[in-house]
């Protein structure tokens, strides 16, 4: 659980044992916003000072809020992929980690869960590559991820071996040690399929995660080496050992199963039909919400009805980049000729899903997504005026609601919406601090707006 930074919050935070393993549960009690409910986590929060906690910790007790008497529910926000292009890490470098998720870390942290896709390694002992293709981050930005809220990541994905297989045990112990559950990832010891749980609600919610391709024509590593969770299309075993891992989930004690699947085909505007059939069979073998990423652009969200029942499972092919550099040179849409996609001008790229699920506890042994739907995100990227060297502004934002008569925002609000549905589209209200993190948004996108139109700087 990110835990730095919620000193000044009224919930109590109470150590348990060592740090998250794989499997590992992290217990939610939860409300709607974090500072109304207790959190039981496996890890103290060192810079904590307060006298009553840090009794019951010697104690081994759990300080409970008074809103735990209160019937309420849990939310939970899932953002796509994070890519740590050279430009992020530059900005992350020269403006501080918060400013990567500055106007949206009001919501992470009133969420009761905040996932992710982490679209790189966290290897410290391996250095950070210079390539665009290829990734790498060490303790610093992990740390100031679990700060901005985010509790658990899917390492599962296409550039998880980037630093190379032993990489893949540095970066699960470094997401752990910053409180970060690494989900679809493994020590030599343990299980990638093996789902992350957590008790939300006083009860087991599970997510499992996977990749369905690689970036290398590599041996996948047997048992006994770090591994990723996989389930690539081109073979049949890993797919049905998925399969068997969602259902197994669905019969051992999970009161929901949550699926996350890097899968699909980049810069594309719907799943491909094999996409559709896995996601779907997932959802057949017990999931409760898919979760999809890859594309780098948002693909529509299904409410699939699973045959021969009355489930209704809310499938989201694709989220989209949670935060990335790709699109910068977008202010004018897309502007790519037919058979020759840049990426750098594709502004669907700038464009994402954030999800926002809802959990309630209809009786005991059962979660119940009550709601599951979506609103917009919108990275801020765009190469301003700036002197020669400085480095550019990125964050992860709320897209202005209906575009904030932008003319950009307002075509790309009106794209997104017809691409991804409407009856999925949630009212900013249902948002985690809806009202703080919009207009924090909303003021870093109409400023970075307007200072992109301003003449240049001198570089003097």
């Amino acid at each position: 659980m990110a835990l730095v930074g919620l000193a000044a919050m009224s919930a109590r935070v109470v150590a348990q044992s060592s740090a998250p393993r794989n499997g590992a549960t992290i217990a939610v009690d939860a409300g709607v916003r974090r500072a109304e409910r207790a959190i039981t986590v496996t890890v103290a929060d060192a810079s904590r000072n307060d006298a009553a906690s840090d009794a019951a910790l010697r104690a081994g007790a759990t300080v409970t809020s008074a809103a735990q008497s209160a019937p309420r529910e849990a939310v939970m926000l899932w953002g796509g992929d994070l890519v740590p292009h050279q430009e992020v890490l530059r900005s992350f470098a020269a403006k501080g980690g918060a400013s990567l998720y500055a106007p949206i870390v009001a919501s992470l942290r009133a969420a009761d869960l905040a996932m992710l896709n982490f679209e790189t390694p966290a290897a410290p002992s391996r250095p950070i590559p210079t390539s665009q293709m290829q990734f790498n981050v060490h303790e610093d930005f992990v740390r100031a991820l679990a700060e901005a809220g985010i509790d658990a990541v899917s390492v599962a994905n296409n550039h998880g071996y980037d630093a190379g297989v032993d990489a893949v045990g540095e970066t699960v112990r470094t997401l752990r040690a910053a409180r970060v559950v690494p989900m679809g990832g493994a020590l030599e010891n343990e299980d990638p399929l093996e789902p992350s749980r957590f008790t939300v609600l006083g009860e087991t919610l599970c997510a499992l995660a996977a990749t369905r391709l690689l970036n290398f024509d590599m041996v996948v590593p047997a048992a006994g080496r770090p591994r990723l969770g996989i389930a690539r299309e081109s073979e049949r075993p890993e797919r049905d050992a998925f399969i068997a891992a969602v259902r197994r989930a669905k019969t051992n004690g999970c009161a929901a199963v949550l699926v996350s699947l890097h899968s699909g085909t980049e810069y594309t505007d719907e799943p491909e039909a094999r996409d559709r059939t896995f996601f779907r069979r997932c959802a057949e073998a017990g999931a409760d919400v898919v979760i999809g990423h890859h594309s780098h652009t948002p693909h529509p969200v299904e409410q699939y009805r699973v045959p021969g029942s009355d489930r209704v499972v809310t499938i989201f092919y694709s989220l989209g980049n949670f935060l990335s550099n790709q699109g910068a040179a977008a202010e004018a849409g897309i502007s790519n000729s037919p058979g020759n996609h840049n990426v750098n001008f594709d502004a669907r790229t700038r464009e994402a899903l954030l999800a926002v699920l809802r959990f309630r506890r209809p009786r005991a042994g059962v979660l119940e997504v009550s709601r599951a739907g979506w609103v917009p995100l919108w990275t801020i990227n765009a190469p301003l005026r700036r002197r020669s060297g400085e480095a550019q502004t990125i964050q992860a934002a709320l897209m202005p609601r209906d575009g904030a008569n932008d003319p950009l925002l307002t075509a790309r609000w009106n794209g997104l919406v017809r691409r991804i549905g409407r009856d999925t589209l949630l009212a900013r209200e249902e948002v985690p601090a809806w009202q703080e993190a919009y207009a924090a948004s909303d003021l870093a996108v109409t400023t970075a707006r307007a200072e992109a139109r301003r003449p240049a700087r001198s570089t003097r």
